[in-house]
């Protein structure tokens, strides 16, 4: 098998577990690589796990080996190998090394550990694990980690303290996949405490026609009726590829769907690309306030060229998307609608996004936008990511001159509250756009705009509304376009080219050559005698009164400030 498809076995400190794809920087440099500490192939020890910036520690879900909580790692009490001529279900509840079960039992007593090798198992009914351990002693469904085994059949986890690992989901183009979700009744017994790890998913295809709707992990609770979350969930350390048919416009097949009532998500160090749909999408529909997902961390993922978004936001509150690697989004190539190549898009309308911080990703590569933040969405902070090389791919109705449409790196769409901090925008069409018509609490600062890749059509700071320019905060900026000078335009057609013409409100901005160290090499961090290198305002009070975090971590993970106050971009010096 290909080297991405095996999780080769490590033992660190006698503990047996599956890494996924992370990302964190490689040695310092500006550019995220999937981290050598943790990527598909490799095992971690779950001790020395920490959680991205900005993420809390989940209370189950990574600690929890066989191992720790059993004693050895070899410890089972049900054995399955349909490969094993002795193998039988007929009076083998659970089975043996010996004399195997021959398939994978369902409804488990607590301190079960299913034990699974050999393989395919393959199924058209769902396998169903209503039964729930404890915090004690947890239910682990594990596959063999040195050969994952084939497990073509629905997996739907009705339970509480369970543990997933080393499956390989492969559906062969079927319409299986793992969901987490109570019984549909109002009284259905709650769903929490499951984490989903070292698994792959893949070839996933749907019958649908044209269009279609699933997730390969799906989390929700259908029952609007109540305010019971499904909680305490981890997706960690799982690759997600090639499900649905991206040759189709809008299949919606995505890698990862959250619904309504999820309370405490961590979807961490996972790989997904190739996915007809989304990487990730939260959404709900015509739900009251109190079913909205929330609390959701979606950090130190690896996501690329899915059909429509990496992370696609709808109806959700309280989330973080901290330190993900997102690239290659090209929903105009594929012939799909403006608004799909964006790499993290935060939504609208009745299914709006509030209070979301988007930390320290690094996002390249996309036909539309790196960030859209559309209308009605409130509380939205962007903060010190790195957004390059997004490119134009216009047609007749795109105009490559209008900020309004593909190429820009941040683009702001809400009438609600919009933060954009300690950003770097480099080697895009247009940098930070806002088409606000109406007065908000905006905030552009810290932030560096340089060499934008449409040269004299580019706009590095764009904002439709002269009356939402004029009560924003637009102060402590750098741009840059080499040779050719800046473009600014603040509610009027005509572009400011200096920062000498800039109004009071964007005072303290530059226009200075920001010395990354190697941008063509990947390094986009300013060289220790950059401009930008204490130059800021410090924002860490801002950021905690608002949001609830102290962010005193650059995008490196080194402390913040270094000097008398904050460099500008996401990066200290």
């Amino acid at each position: 098998m290909a080297w991405n498809r095996v999780i080769v076995v490590l033992f660190l400190a006698g503990l047996l577990f599956a890494g996924g794809i992370a990302c964190d920087d490689d040695g310092g440099s500006g550019h995220r690589e999937p981290s050598t500490n943790n990527v598909a192939g490799t095992v971690v020890n779950p001790d020395n796990w920490g959680p991205p910036i900005g993420v809390p520690m989940p209370g189950f879900g990574i600690r929890e080996t066989v191992e720790n909580v059993y004693g050895s790692r070899d410890f089972y009490t049900h054995y399955v190998d349909n490969t094993d001529p002795a193998a039988t279900d007929d009076d083998n509840p659970r089975g043996t090394e010996q004399t195997p079960r021959l398939t994978i039992p369902g409804d488990v007593p607590a301190g079960s550990v299913v034990f699974i090798t050999g393989g395919p198992y393959i199924n058209d009914n769902t396998l169903y694990l209503r039964a729930s351990g404890t915090a004690q002693e947890p239910i682990f469904l594990r596959g063999d980690p040195e050969a994952m085994p084939v497990v073509n059949r629905a997996l739907s986890i009705r339970g509480a303290y369970i543990i997933v690992e080393f499956l390989d989901f492969d559906y062969d183009n079927g319409t299986k996949n793992v969901s987490i979700r109570p019984e549909t009744s109002p009284d259905a017994a709650e769903v929490h405490h499951v984490a989903i790890r070292g698994c792959e998913h893949h070839n996933y295809n749907s019958d649908f026609g044209a269009t279609g709707n699933s997730s390969m992990i799906g989390v929700s609770n259908p029952n609007n009726s109540n305010d019971v979350y499904v909680h305490d969930i981890v997706i960690w350390a799982n690759y997600i590829h090639d499900n649905g048919d991206a040759t189709l416009a809008e299949r919606d097949i995505h890698g990862v769907g959250i619904g309504a009532n999820v309370q405490d998500l961590w979807m961490v160090d996972n790989h997904l690309h190739n996915n007809s749909g989304d990487s990730v999408q939260i959404a709900y529909y015509n739900v009251p306030p109190v079913n909205i997902s929330n609390r959701i961390y979606i950090a130190r993922n690896h996501m690329h060229e899915d059909q429509e978004n990496a992370v696609d936001l709808k109806g959700c509150r309280d989330v973080i998307i901290s330190q993900n690697r997102i690239w290659g989004y090209s929903g105009l190539s594929r012939g799909v609608a403006v608004g799909y190549g964006t790499g993290i898009v935060i939504h609208e309308a009745d299914e709006h996004a509030e209070n979301v911080l988007v930390l320290y990703n690094e996002i390249s590569d996309c036909t539309s936008t790196g960030i859209t933040v559309s209308h009605s969405t409130t509380e939205i902070f962007l903060v010190g990511n790195l957004i390059h090389d997004n490119r134009f791919e216009g047609t007749d109705e795109h105009s490559p001159t209008s900020p309004w449409y593909p190429g820009a790196g941040i683009l702001i769409r809400n009438e609600g509250t919009a933060y954009v901090l300690g950003n770097l925008v480099t080697a895009t069409h247009h940098g930070i756009v806002s088409v606000v018509s109406q007065p908000t609490d905006f905030r552009v600062q810290n932030n560096i705009v340089t060499d934008l890749n449409a040269e004299e059509s580019g706009v590095h700071l764009f904002i439709e509304n002269a009356e939402v320019a004029q009560n924003s905060l637009l102060d402590h900026n750098l741009y840059f376009q080499g040779t050719l000078p800046i473009s600014v335009r603040l509610g009027t057609s005509n572009p400011l080219s200096s920062v000498e013409e800039l109004p009071s409100y964007a005072h303290s901005c530059s226009e200075e050559d920001p010395l990354l160290t190697d941008s063509a090499g990947g390094d986009y961090r300013p060289a220790p005698m950059s401009p930008a290198v204490d130059t800021g305002v410090d924002l860490a009070g801002f950021i905690e009164d608002a949001f609830g975090i102290t962010l005193d971590l650059d995008y490196n993970g080194s402390q913040r400030p270094q000097g008398e106050t904050w460099d500008l971009g996401p990066w200290e010096q």
